[in-house]
């Protein structure tokens, strides 16, 4: 019957610009297009060529233009794909997402994490116990945070620390960061968008969602670190764990085959396996704990009320109101952005023992949210180095030599904005609002045009192809019940994170076809339910499987390690997060299982 819809050119080409999208923003590319003066041979043009890159936030957008052009969608397909269907309300969602995380980047640019990070390296010199304390803490962090904001200053954390403490590679150490961040982010709707579509989709509270993927999220994490102990520690052949697991690294060595040479070795070789994580730290230069909270009242405010805001999304969703959730987190953010401006005019005075270096081959603008705003900090003189919030902004901006101005008040904040003419008073913006204006910078605004134009491609498959996937996996369900549910709907995500566009469009598409499958077959409540988590925690666990665009976090994670001289190959990301995401995935699974039988008993 679902083949019936499949008529004309519409549905076809639909199918095709969907999939040929995904494998853009999967594998972006990038085209030099000359100066249009240099094609025309002018005698002043002294340009260079452009460099357009086509990939997550410009091929998706494209992709509906040319759908409209060939009129195989209309404009009601664009403003269901934009205001939402079927319980699915995209700008809802994106506007809950962003106000989210310009509380969760303010309250990561006070140095709250880089403080907590340096207060446990202070109190420990084990270094496998600071390995767990690092985990927990990214753990807890990302819970609260999501994801976005511990890779942010976590990642260029970590590059500074393990360089000081002379562990080289970090490996062990920024596997165990992407992977735990990424598992933390599954727990709390407002986490990730891609738990924001599921609860839209299938009207799930808040509290139920938490409720039922806490337990999961939890033993994954749990099971994984003594896993990441034994999988970067040295002898790892000569237990009966690492007997138990070897087929799993014969199959990842296929990924690390073409590994370059220039990179670190993997610990593909058990014989030369060395200690990743090592018994003992030597840390030396590294500044107070103190020194990286460089605005005390500003973190505790920031943690109140995102603590507050989270609270009220989970009590309104538990009692049932009727308060859409952009109405909570939208005004938190703006109650951010106001002390974000009153700490640049009024409390973000400077003193003159206070210098933020950057080292040159460090310094870089921040044009998008996929660009790492965190620049490494290095003592000044004989002082320790206290760490300015927003560091990097200010020596992106200001430059790696800029003086340090003086306290402001509200003679000379008038002086730095100057004339009230709007090209000068926007020009003057990043000098006037340092701290404003960089969490600006760092907010996934790319997400937002990439996100809707991935609903409008999925919506432009609804009526015709949603019905045919839906009815192969009607088929698959019905021969391997709630167990083939739970591991077929995790493996199907997990492999969509990779190839269908990053996580969001791989949810966006699995939530419709799970959508039409509820309503067509009307499974058991065992089996909706095992699908709708473990689509949860595929969507979540997919970042740290095979590629790095299978989510954000990892395109970012991936650039802020290149920034800081750490380069791992796509044959290395996939090598060693298959062991990673094969431990996390029985875990979860497991887990989700057990609750599912023992919820319904």
């Amino acid at each position: 019957m679902a083949n019936e819809s499949i008529r004309g050119y519409k549905p076809i080409l639909s199918l095709i610009v969907f999939f040929i999208t995904n494998f853009l923003v999967a594998f972006p590319f990038s085209v030099w297009v000359p100066s249009p003066l240099r094609l025309l041979g002018h005698k002043y043009a002294t340009k260079p060529p452009i460099k357009l890159k086509f990939g997550l936030g410009v091929v998706p957008p494209l992709a509906v233009l040319f759908l409209l052009a060939a009129k195989a969608i209309d404009g009601g397909t664009i403003r269901r794909g934009i205001l939402g269907a079927d319980g699915i309300e995209p700008i809802d969602i994106m506007a809950l997402f962003i106000s989210l995380a310009y509380i969760a980047i303010s309250l990561d640019s006070t140095g709250l994490l880089r403080f907590l990070a340096f207060y446990l390296v202070s109190r420990s010199k084990s270094g496998r116990r600071l390995y767990f304390y690092l985990y927990g803490l990214f753990f807890a962090f990302g819970v609260v945070v999501g994801n976005d904001p511990v890779i942010l200053s976590g990642t260029a954390f970590l590059a500074y620390m393990t360089r000081v403490a002379g562990i080289v590679p970090p490996t062990a150490w920024i596997f165990a960061q992407f992977s735990v961040a990424n598992i933390a982010s599954a727990v709390l709707v407002s986490s990730n968008p891609t738990n924001l579509v599921l609860t839209g989709a299938f009207g799930i509270s808040f509290t139920t969602y938490t409720a039922n993927v806490i337990l999961p999220a939890f033993f994954s994490t749990v099971l994984l670190f003594p896993y990441l102990l034994w999988r970067f520690g040295s002898g790892r052949q000569s237990t009966s764990f690492g007997r138990l697991l070897h087929p799993i690294h014969r199959l990842a060595n296929v990924f690390n085959r073409n590994q370059h040479r220039t990179a670190p070795r993997s610990p593909g070789v058990p014989s030369e396996q060395p200690d990743l994580v090592p018994k003992l730290i030597e840390a030396q230069d590294l500044p107070e704990p103190s020194s990286a909270l460089v605005d005390p009242t500003g973190a505790k405010f920031g943690t109140v009320l995102l603590l507050l805001t989270l609270g009220a999304l989970l009590a309104t969703s538990a009692t049932g109101a009727h308060a859409q959730v952009w109405m909570i987190t939208v005004p938190a953010a703006l109650i951010m952005l106001a002390r974000d401006i009153w700490w640049d005019i009024w409390g973000g005075g400077r003193s003159d023992e206070e210098t933020v270096v950057a080292s040159p081959e460090e310094s870089f603008r921040t044009p998008s949210r996929l660009d790492n705003s965190e620049i490494e900090l290095r003592p000044v003189q004989t002082e320790p180095p206290s760490l300015r919030r927003l560091s990097s902004t200010r020596s992106s901006v200001l430059g790696d030599n800029a003086p340090a101005p003086p306290r402001p008040s509200k003679t000379n904040i008038t002086s730095k904005l100057g004339t009230w003419k709007p090209v000068r008073l926007i020009s003057r913006i990043p000098t006037a609002l340092p701290t404003s204006y960089t969490i600006f910078t760092r907010l996934p605004f790319p997400l937002i045009p990439f996100a809707f134009s991935m609903f409008i491609l999925v919506q432009a498959l609804g009526s015709a192809w949603i019905p045919v996937f839906s009815g192969w996996w009607a088929a698959w369900a019905a021969r391997t019940s709630t167990v083939g549910c739970v591991l077929g709907m995790y493996v199907i995500s997990v492999a969509g994170c990779n190839f269908m566009g990053t996580n969001i469009g791989a949810t966006i598409l699995l939530a419709r076809v799970l959508q039409h499958w509820i309503d067509a077959s009307q499974p058991s409540s065992r089996s909706t339910k095992g699908a709708i988590y473990a689509l949860a925690l595929g969507s979540n666990y997919g970042a740290f499987s095979a590629t790095f665009s299978a989510s954000l976090a990892g395109l970012l994670w991936k650039q802020i390690l290149n920034q800081k001289g750490i380069k791992v190959a796509q044959s290395q990301f996939a090598y060693h997060n298959i062991g990673i995401s094969s431990v996390a995935m029985l875990a979860g699974c497991a887990v989700l299982i057990a609750q599912v039988y023992i919820a319904k008993s």
